[in-house]
């Protein structure tokens, strides 16, 4: 009945009882993830000196989010998702990155994911880039009708936005039947963007 790493105490009456997880699994729309697995590999990035994965729930969604702390302070890795993309399978890649100067660590030297910082908003209205182009509008009308959100900027992450492997499906369909062209999943997977979209949406025209 249980997997290894379940918590389970056994009753007076000698019934286990479910408590939880020891180790640090999560389930990410309906899949089972491991943070550590994740941080492994992520962990691999050269311009990175620490991190810690973990959920968050703020948006009403579930979403990994991974704590850096880069390698030089001050500065911001480059292309962590598209280092993922092929290492991992979509739905284990963070939607969104924070950076930080270090770590909240316990006694005991470990990260404690309890006292991380809160994920700030990194797509505010002000700061995104609109649409420079008559198909970048298109596009961009297009992704936020698929999001449920008034407008978006061309560069904004898809997945940092709150979405997911299935909607990524429906959008390139939409889009290869709106243009009658044939976009690939595995490249706007790789770059989630309106600006990627527009790109290949050109390029096959």
């Amino acid at each position: 009945m249980y997997r290894t790493g379940d918590m389970v105490r056994q009753r007076a009456d000698g019934v286990l009882e479910f408590l939880g997880r020891v180790d640090n699994q999560v389930k990410i729309r309906g899949y089972r993830v491991e943070l550590g697995e994740v941080e492994a590999v992520l962990g691999q990035h050269p311009d990175i000196r620490q991190l810690a994965v973990a959920v968050d729930e703020t948006t009403g969604t579930r979403r990994l989010v991974a704590h850096v702390v880069p390698i030089a302070p001050g500065t911001t890795p480059a292309g962590m998702r598209e280092f993922l993309v092929g290492r991992l399978p979509e739905w284990m890649i963070p939607a969104v990155y924070v950076f930080s100067a270090g770590l909240p660590l316990t006694t005991s030297g470990k990260v404690d994911r309890a006292a991380l910082p809160p994920v700030p908003d990194d797509n505010p209205v002000d700061e995104a880039v609109a649409p420079r182009t008559n198909l970048e509008r298109q596009l961009a009308e297009i992704v936020a009708e698929m999001l449920g959100l008034a407008s978006i900027g061309v560069t904004d992450d898809f997945f940092a936005l709150g979405g997911n492997s299935l909607l990524a499906m429906r959008l390139v369909s939409k889009v290869n039947h709106t243009f009658v062209t044939e976009v690939a999943l595995g490249d706007f997977l790789y770059d989630p963007t309106v600006i990627r979209l527009a790109a290949e949406v050109s390029h096959d025209g």
